[in-house]
């Protein structure tokens, strides 16, 4: 009786192992398809993929041909013409406004000047000439982000036009404005650099300068001021 028993317990035992071998079986076979179906997927790209990339390699490389037309632009720009400048309604103006500058009228000397001015344009100038370092980082600390403007620049106008300034303006001519300043393209106008040291000795030349930026608009002529 023992023996039938182990005999039927040996049985059940291999129905079980042979079960579980197909179901292994089938799973293996399972993901082997599925692995076969993905690599599959990817091989039907790779002709799609390799096609953008053939067409990727062959795009035209257009960076010469935009240097090419930003050139020509570039060199366009240099050959349009100074706008022109009436010099007999210049020269009036700038005689007027050295008069001015010469008597110390300051309103008209203001009347003529837009705003608001970056006080710092001043600062850069005087040490220009006068070579003081400690006295410009003292004033590039106190001016750097000052203004003037039309409700404090009669408080700032010796600070603006001061002695130097003065006598520079009073030794340029209308010709040499004409003769070096840059003339605006698009309107009647320029912009003169006033260099310290094309004027007097300097013990530290350098290229801080103070420009004038003097336009002719709305039937009159005005002075911008900036500098470097």
């Amino acid at each position: 009786m023992k023996a039938i028993k182990l005999i039927c317990l040996s049985i059940v035992t291999l129905l079980i192992a042979c079960d579980n071998g197909e179901n292994k079986r089938q799973k293996t076979e399972k993901e082997l398809s599925s692995d076969t179906k993905v690599t599959e997927d990817k091989k039907s790209r790779l002709p799609e993929n390799r096609n953008e990339i053939i067409n990727i390699e062959h795009m035209p490389d257009t960076t010469g041909q935009r240097l090419e037309e930003l050139k020509k632009i570039g060199e366009t720009k240099d050959t349009i013409p100074d706008f022109p400048i009436d010099t007999i309604s210049l020269e009036h103006f700038w005689n007027n406004f050295q008069n001015n500058i010469r008597n110390n009228n300051k309103d008209k000397v203001i009347e003529v000047l837009e705003f608001p001015v970056h006080a710092i344009f001043f600062v850069t100038f005087q040490f220009a000439y006068d070579c003081d370092t400690l006295k410009f980082m003292r004033n590039e600390d106190k001016y750097a982000d000052f203004d003037i403007d039309n409700n404090n620049v009669m408080e700032y106008y010796n600070f603006m036009f001061c002695n130097t300034l003065k006598e520079i303006i009073l030794q340029t001519s209308t010709k040499d404005l004409l003769k070096d300043g840059i003339r605006y393209k698009n309107r009647p106008g320029l912009i003169f650099m006033f260099y310290p040291k094309d004027y007097r000795e300097i013990s530290c030349p350098n290229d801080h300068n103070l420009q004038f930026y003097i336009r002719y608009e709305n039937n009159r002529w005005h002075i911008g001021i900036g500098g470097l």
